[in-house]
């Protein structure tokens, strides 16, 4: 986020500024990514005070941005359209198998047919704040599977807000690991869908 600031004020972009005593730049994200999860399409909504190119935008942004940090893609939208963390309703991942943990075609046609099959899979989290169980059988939207050198890379997605799980917990119930052994799996989330699209 702080980066995404920098970038914005040395591109001289005519952005909006909240008011008060330390005046920030009117921005916000998609739902946060978790913890361990890489992204590779966020979306984040920049209030501007008019106007500007959007292929000027992008580019001046790109030069200015840590390595890592690129904006592929920009777009107008109308001012009162809720933000993008507000009207997401999925989100889609790729998680992929390493050399510490191939995950075998065979064993993920296994565990999703189970889940397939399954009329609930509850699954509990645990946290400071105790215990709590949510149903990964209406949590995860999708999943297919594409066989690769390490094994199986997996193509899941799953609902966000209530009753959403976090991918990693989701592959851990699914495939029954531990939390060192998904550790071993590189997950990214690679969309966000709206509701309704």
């Amino acid at each position: 986020m702080r980066a995404l600031e920098r970038a914005l004020r040395a591109a001289d972009i005519p952005v909006a500024y909240t008011e008060g005593f330390s005046p920030r730049v009117r921005l916000s994200f998609g739902p946060p990514l978790p913890v361990g999860v890489m992204g590779s399409a966020e979306i984040v909504d920049v209030e501007l005070r008019e106007r500007v190119g959007l292929r000027r935008l992008a580019s001046a942004l790109n030069e200015r941005l840590p390595l890592g940090l690129r904006i592929r893609e920009a777009e107008f939208v109308p001012f009162l359209t809720p933000s993008a963390s507000a009207v997401s309703s999925e989100a889609l991942y790729t998680a992929e198998p390493s050399p510490a943990l191939p995950l075998p075609e065979d064993r993920v046609a296994v565990a999703i047919a189970a889940v397939h099959a399954a009329e609930t899979f509850p699954v509990t989290r645990r946290s400071p704040k105790g215990e709590k169980t949510s149903d990964l059988k209406t949590a995860l939207t999708g999943i297919s599977v594409a066989q690769g050198p390490e094994g199986a890379s997996i193509r899941f997605s799953l609902r966000t807000g209530d009753g959403g799980l976090a991918p990693r917990l989701a592959l851990q119930a699914l495939f029954g690991l531990t939390d060192e052994e998904s550790h071993h799996l590189r997950i990214t989330r690679t969309d966000l869908r709206q509701n309704g699209g």
